[in-house]
């Protein structure tokens, strides 16, 4: 580990391996100076992965409704 890195002024392995998730994912995302992550909503809700987890919880709730849980 180099003295930048352990200063936190150059990125380590963690920061390389999110830096490559985070190119390989969405086409619109950009990190903010506080490290906040912003992707464009229209694009979540037009990928296949979200549609997926909509029909999901869609029917779920179909199946389940509004009854409380028995715990």
């Amino acid at each position: 580990m180099g003295l930048l890195v352990w200063l936190g002024l150059a990125p380590g392995e963690e920061d390389k391996k999110l830096k490559k998730i985070l190119k390989n994912s969405w086409e619109n995302i950009r990190v903010s100076e506080r490290g906040g992550v912003y992707i464009d909503r229209n694009e979540v809700a037009q990928s296949p992965e979200f549609q997926e987890a909509q029909k999901k919880a869609s029917d779920f709730m179909k199946k389940y409704g509004n009854r409380p849980l028995d715990l």
